[in-house]
């Protein structure tokens, strides 16, 4: 395991433990913000894997599947920059967002939707979260933007809050070459389309993360981290 992955397991296992009672039930809720292509769900999964394998049931809670519906953005004044903007923080349904972190934080568990790629709309109740669940992995871009309404409401859900970091070179070519499998466009087609959204919104979100993140870790061209 990458020695900053074992790290982070290890954190998380330590602070757990340090519970005044391991039996209670509580939860540990760790939002993991990033730009477009910094390896969010890829850590995400390794760190369920990797705590799995420690005895530590964990699931990941993505922010994707908070996308409006297609059929939504359709009905903005601004209807044509909604979609190609589709992935900016206004095109989130955030006040859904923050009110069912609220709720499931609550009570322990619930569901939450998913993101469907191929039909480019999320899918309701696809995400479960249980109550046995020690961990809970928030990941998205935008779960530190706490300097906007109404993310702001989200800084205080959350038990820690990491944030990923990555050279905009790194990030630009991997957002390239996975959009360009997914559209089936062309390299300039596709080039233009990130640098007019993707690496708009990457700017915006470590302008903002950065200042709320309590640990960063650093992605590499290889895949790897380092903390």
């Amino acid at each position: 395991m990458n020695c900053v992955l074992l790290e982070l397991v290890d954190h998380i296992v330590r602070r757990l433990q340090d519970e005044k009672d391991p039996h209670s039930g509580k939860q540990l809720w760790i939002a993991l913000a990033g730009p477009p292509g910094s390896g969010k769900s890829t850590i995400c999964s390794k760190l369920v894997s990797s705590l799995s394998g420690r005895g530590v049931p964990a699931a990941i809670l993505p922010m994707d599947g908070f996308h409006y519906y297609r059929s939504e953005l359709d009905t903005m004044q601004n209807r044509e920059e909604a979609h190609a903007r589709r992935g900016a923080h206004w095109t989130f349904n955030a006040h859904k967002f923050v009110d069912m972190l609220a709720r499931m934080k609550d009570e322990g568990s619930g569901r939450a939707p998913s993101f469907d790629h191929a039909h480019g709309d999320p899918v309701e109740d696809a995400i479960s979260i249980e109550r046995e669940h020690r961990v809970i992995l928030v990941e998205g871009n935008y779960v530190l933007l706490y300097d906007i309404e109404p993310w702001r409401k989200l800084q205080h859900l959350f038990d820690e809050k990491w944030l990923i970091v990555c050279p905009e070179h790194v990030l630009r070519e991997r957002v390239i070459q996975r959009n360009s499998v997914a559209w089936g466009w062309d390299r300039e087609r596709t080039a233009r389309r990130v640098d007019e959204n993707d690496m708009v919104n990457a700017r915006l979100v470590m302008e903002v993360s950065s200042k709320y993140a309590e640990r960063v870790i650093t992605s590499q061209q290889d895949d790897g981290w380092c903390g």
